[in-house]
């Protein structure tokens, strides 16, 4: 199934890039919909509430926050589960 395939892939991706940042690391990404909490949340994310942004005025925008550690056995789960 490519679709798959490609979901692997980018798992996979996601994972060596985080992999080599520095133990402890913390992670931060923005939200602008519910879909995309919900989606970053399976890494590992936690919705650390709404910011304000000069790029997105007038839009929700979530801080979502993470930490190396807890992305990683997330996304390793993820892979582990769809091998």
């Amino acid at each position: 199934d490519p679709s798959k395939n490609e979901f692997l892939i980018r798992n996979k991706m996601i994972y060596k890039i985080i992999e080599k940042l520095p133990a402890g690391t913390p992670l931060e990404i923005h939200a602008h919909t519910d879909y995309h909490i919900e989606a970053y949340a399976k890494w590992g994310f936690v919705d650390a509430g709404l910011i304000t942004s000069e790029k997105f005025k007038g839009t929700k925008v979530h801080l979502l926050t993470a930490t190396r550690e807890n992305m990683l056995l997330k996304i390793k789960a993820i892979i582990d589960k769809n091998q």
